[in-house]
């Protein structure tokens, strides 16, 4: 009984410590480059507001990189893909990550 009584309380602490483990590593809407960095989307040239990025996209004016992951912005563009349809709301920077927040649908 209490050899039973033991092993439950084993599996039980490993289910906590599992779960504590996928809670704290939750997906961070950045991208993975399975260590220490993350890819993200950057413009290689100077972008003014109201922008429609699909020609920029097809003229290749995007890069992805990678960054230190302490340096990323949250919501950030990890993907060229994300800008497709899509226009500034404020000037986006050459090598400037992108956060979601400043891009929007193209009318």
């Amino acid at each position: 009984m209490a050899r039973k009584l033991i092993v439950g309380v084993c599996l039980v602490a490993l289910g906590v410590v599992a779960g504590y483990a996928l809670a704290t590593n939750r997906d961070t809407g950045h991208g993975d480059t399975g260590g220490d960095g993350i890819l993200v989307v950057v413009a290689t040239v100077d972008i003014p507001a109201g922008t429609s990025l699909d020609p920029l996209i097809d003229q290749e004016q995007f890069e992805t990189i990678v960054i230190a992951t302490s340096t990323s912005v949250r919501y950030v563009v990890t993907d060229i893909g994300q800008l497709r349809g899509m226009t500034t709301t404020t000037p986006i920077y050459e090598n400037e990550q992108i956060p979601l927040a400043r891009i929007s649908a193209t009318p």
